[in-house]
């Protein structure tokens, strides 16, 4: 469905103050809605006109902060490894992002069920912590969760303990530090033809694989089950090299840091059921420490 009205002179009038296309005549454009901040972190419209097509990103201002010229970079990198889309343009004062319009499609949680594309999607991960790139360091999982909690919530206060747990516990197995994008919802991942792609490089930065294998099962599964671990396992040194409790560590502390971040967003009651969730897990996140 189309915009119309102010929604859509006030979209394209940011369109157009970065000249990205030379037509000037607003009549001459379409635009539609691709993603909505209610879903996910930001708008993202789709602009028409004549036979070329943009996307444009306007980052939600209710989100947690981000540094962008983080995010810029660490795109650009992605891009040159041909692992995302390239940009057109990257305002880092305020995170709009425009590029030219990929014929492809996000992922659904009906392609999990399809496991020739789960392992293109899996290998598309791998891919990437293994790429030569060293990316700047913005978002840490590690420490995100510390500096976006409610110390006036008890809830909060509470899981943050449990975090500082974790991360002792991960301090003492030892930790990676390899390109991971650390955001691996589903919409995140792109079909190309036959080729998965990333998209929103918001929360990349040097870290550890195990996080990015966690973190799709967290967002993705809801449930660290044996057999979803036995597959992750497979794209992380193999079952014999497999550390299980560094897994379920990273999986709760994605849980903590994504709870924490729905709670700043204005989600509080989708937040405070994932919080309240970890602390209730029949396997109590205290044995990891």
């Amino acid at each position: 469905m189309f915009i119309v009205g102010a929604q859509r002179d006030a979209v394209l009038r940011l369109f157009m103050r970065y000249d990205v296309y030379r037509s000037s005549y607003m009549d001459d454009y379409r635009i539609s809605l691709l993603s909505s901040r209610s879903h996910g972190s930001n708008d993202t419209y789709l602009l028409q006109v004549d036979n070329k097509q943009f996307v444009m990103r306007v980052v939600d201002p209710s989100a947690p902060a981000i540094d962008r010229s983080v995010e810029q970079c660490n795109h650009q990198l992605m891009a040159d490894a041909g692992l995302t889309w390239p940009f057109l343009l990257f305002d880092v004062s305020n995170g709009v992002k425009i590029s030219e319009f990929f014929d492809g499609c996000m992922l659904e949680s009906a392609d999990m069920q399809n496991p020739v594309l789960l392992d293109r999607l899996m290998h598309c991960l791998s891919q990437l912590h293994h790429s030569d790139c060293l990316l700047r360091q913005g978002h840490s999982p590690l420490h995100a969760y510390q500096h976006i909690a409610d110390s006036c919530s008890t809830l909060e206060c509470s899981v943050v303990l449990e975090g500082d747990r974790l991360v002792r516990a991960l301090a003492n197995m030892g930790t990676s530090y390899q390109p991971c994008h650390q955001d691996t919802v589903l919409k995140n991942f792109v079909l190309v033809q036959d080729r998965v792609l990333l998209i929103d490089w918001e929360h990349a930065a040097m870290g550890d694989p195990y996080y990015d294998f966690a973190d799709f099962v967290n967002q993705n599964y809801g449930d660290c089950g044996d057999d979803v671990m036995a597959y992750c396992a497979r794209f992380l040194g193999g079952e014999n090299h497999f550390n299980v409790h560094k897994f379920r560590c990273y999986y709760y502390l994605s849980m903590l840091t994504w709870g924490l971040w729905f709670c700043r967003k204005g989600q509080i009651t989708r937040g405070h059921a994932l919080l309240q969730k970890l602390l209730n897990r029949h396997f109590d996140a205290r044995r990891c420490a």
